[in-house]
């Protein structure tokens, strides 16, 4: 096997295995994160049924259940594309709305606002007075950081009043960082802290897809640059 065979093959298994991983990442399924984070966006899947929930002027949710949130567990920094909200919303006027936000949070006390780092607040989405699910795609979707070890948990403020989204009545296991009657997102980029916790779930999940990493399109890079330096030997021989 000659120099140029052996500089061709490197190369071609360097776009191989760039493009191997690209597809895969292109195909990565959406995450999802929140209280209904298992239905993904279909939260009537398999005849799911959802009560009214509680009526409140303003109300913030977070939620930590281990099953619901996201754990970066690499070795390197992830870059994390938001791209839906999903809720299934009451009857409720064009006055109430939901604004979606996700923080990493330290895993710590549930109810303290320090352990809560936000890193992306959505715009309101506002009732339309249908009761009903509600599939948002994010415009201009949002890249965030999330380190190497942290943790990402999906929250919501509302304009509540008649309960705007719905739950399911029954217990969760943990319960939810909740804080009623005002909305404090952005200050010093954390939450206040809860005033109290409820425990169940309540219909209402975000999703995300994971952005490949530099590597990979490195990888590829390499491979191009590959066969093109052993075509130019080859044409200076």
């Amino acid at each position: 096997m000659n120099k140029y065979s052996v500089i061709k093959r490197a190369a071609l298994l360097g776009v191989f295995a760039g493009m191997a991983a690209l597809t895969v990442s292109a195909r990565a399924e959406t995450i999802y994160i929140g209280d209904a984070a298992n239905y993904g966006a279909d939260l009537l899947a398999n005849g799911k049924t959802w009560i009214a929930g509680d009526s409140a002027s303003k109300v913030t949710f977070v939620f930590t259940q281990t099953d619901r949130l996201y754990f970066n567990p690499t070795a390197v920094a992830q870059q994390l594309q938001v791209t839906e909200v999903n809720f299934y919303a009451a009857s409720a006027d064009a006055s109430n709305f939901v604004r979606p936000f996700v923080a990493t949070w330290t895993g710590a006390n549930t109810t303290t606002g320090t352990n809560y780092t936000l890193l992306w607040i959505g715009d309101d989405i506002a009732a339309d007075n249908v009761a009903g699910l509600k599939n948002i795609t994010i415009a201009n979707a949002p890249i965030i950081t999330l380190n190497a070890g942290e943790i990402l948990v999906a929250g919501y403020c509302a304009q509540n009043v008649g309960g705007l989204i719905r739950n399911d009545g029954a217990p969760s296991g943990i319960p939810d960082y909740v804080r009623l009657d005002v909305f404090d997102l952005g200050v010093n980029d954390h939450l206040s802290n809860a005033a109290l916790t409820l425990d169940r779930t309540m219909a209402f999940n975000i999703g995300f897809v994971v952005i490949p990493e530099p590597a990979t399109l490195g990888l590829l890079m390499l491979g191009v640059v590959l066969i093109v330096s052993a075509r130019l030997l080859r044409c200076r021989d």
